[in-house]
């Protein structure tokens, strides 16, 4: 939320993640602290506080990264592809009583076998 209205965010890893795991998926790998590093994590913080140009243009590259990622758009092709996905998957292993046809095109629709 704080992303999405232009304010920056910074995240520590989990105890065992890396540098591409969670909190770098939300915010990004440069405004991830590694776990533990409580000391980084502080400095960091302290300079966003304490420096306005710093501040500004790190919510500026949040909300980008709001607008590329979970934009409306984005979400809901990211939603159509799961459920896609599930439903493919579902008609795999009920092959027997399920037939796929092709229409309309490029979506798969379920008939009654």
């Amino acid at each position: 939320q704080a992303m999405s209205i232009g304010l920056p965010a910074i995240a520590m890893a989990n105890a065992g993640e890396d540098e591409g795991g969670m909190a770098a998926s939300i915010v990004g790998p440069e405004s991830t602290i590694p776990s533990g590093e409580i000391a980084g994590f502080s400095e960091r913080l302290c300079r966003l506080v304490r420096d306005p140009a710093v501040r500004q243009q790190h919510g500026r590259q949040m909300r980008r990264r709001v607008e590329q990622l979970y934009s409306f758009e984005q979400t809901a092709r990211t939603l159509e592809v799961l459920c896609e996905r599930a439903i493919d998957g579902n008609a795999t292993r009920q092959s027997e009583s399920v037939t796929l046809d092709e229409s309309p095109p490029g979506r798969q629709v379920r008939k009654a076998a």
